[in-house]
């Protein structure tokens, strides 16, 4: 019986946590030890160090269109944030999740004053409605999962001071249709903008080191993407099923293609490689039907792993042509498909 019971238990527990996730719950919210404060509009929390203030949510939730500003009670604004613990009550029994005080239904615009720094993690996460957000040039760093699902998103107005793109920061934005990485980028979080489908144009400054895993994963519209000149290293399945792209230029200075970087890329026709790449993962054109040229700037000492085991030490591989462009569609394409790549 006390099994049973324990059972019972368990699985109330699963449904709150599922229905609380998917925001269908009628459980009673409980916001415990919030010290915020509020200005009719906007919830703020003071600093511990009481130096500054961070805006953690809406007050009013009828509001279509907010201002983050820049001061509060005469001390700066510099981060936007959101994200606490909550409790709800479901059936007698106390329930504690993490929760976004900007999870709303009616805005619709935000903008974001200069001084402010920083956008936090899962900050709009459920923002279904926002359309428009400018971000100044003051904020450094945008949160993982910071936008992600605000799938009426079309327009952002990036600031040029970013520095780093979180995970899955813009992931599921489904209407966003361009934006523009400025020069202070110097990172893209793994599933940064995957699946944002009607993504048609993306340029990267000229400071981006690394493109994260699956950063743009299923952006089926694709089709022309500037990568900047300090591009290093592109992660698995970074642009896989991109199928609106034709042709890729990898700068000289990216030395990694990661596992499947472009596969199911169906348009993609052409392809070069910079002449400081050494290292390409397994299965990286799987599935480009379509391709037909892909060219080396460097030739020379070339090999082919069977496992990443030897692809990661360098080691048992076998030298391998690659100055042929028609070639090499077919070593990719289909015989060596599954191989590892890598120089000397």
């Amino acid at each position: 019986m006390k099994r049973i019971r324990k059972l019972f238990l368990t699985a109330l527990v699963c449904l709150a946590a599922i229905f609380g996730a998917l925001g269908f719950s009628s459980c009673s919210l409980i916001k415990e030890n919030l010290t915020w404060e509020n200005d009719g509009v906007l919830y703020y929390q003071l600093s511990l160090d009481k130096e500054s203030y961070s805006v953690v949510g809406l007050y009013d939730d009828s509001v279509s269109e907010v201002v983050i500003p820049a001061i509060f009670h005469d001390k700066p604004v510099v981060s936007v944030d959101g994200l606490y613990e909550k409790e709800i009550d479901f059936l007698g029994m106390r329930i504690r999740e993490e929760a976004s005080s900007w999870d709303n239904l009616s805005l619709q615009q935000i903008t974001i004053s200069d001084g402010v720094t920083s956008i936090g993690s899962s900050v709009f996460r459920r923002c279904y409605a926002l359309k428009y957000v400018e971000i100044p040039a003051s904020v450094t760093s945008i949160g993982d999962y910071a936008f992600y699902n605000c799938s009426k998103l079309t327009n952002v107005e990036n600031g040029n001071g970013v520095q780093s793109v979180g995970n899955s920061a813009f992931a599921y934005c489904t209407d966003l249709v361009s934006i523009g990485l400025g020069n202070s980028v110097q990172s893209l979080g793994d599933f940064a903008f995957a699946h944002c489908s009607s993504l048609t144009s993306m340029i990267m400054g000229d400071n981006v080191q690394s493109i994260g895993n699956s950063a743009f994963y299923k952006c089926s519209a694709l089709s022309n993407v500037k990568l900047g000149d300090s591009i290093q290293s592109i992660g698995d399945f970074a642009f896989a099923y991109c199928s609106s792209f034709t042709s890729v230029d990898i700068g000289d200075n990216v030395k990694t293609l990661g596992n499947a970087t472009f596969s199911y890329c169906s348009d993609l026709t052409d392809v070069v490689f910079g002449k400081n790449l050494n290292a390409i993962g397994e299965g990286v054109f799987a599935f480009c039907p379509n391709l037909k040229s892909i060219v080396f700037e460097d030739t020379d000492t070339w090999y082919r792993a069977n496992n990443s085991k030897d692809w990661e030490n360098r080691s048992r591989g076998i030298k391998t042509d690659v100055a042929d462009a028609d070639v090499n569609v077919i070593n990719f394409g289909s015989t060596y498909r599954w191989a590892y790549w890598y120089k000397l």
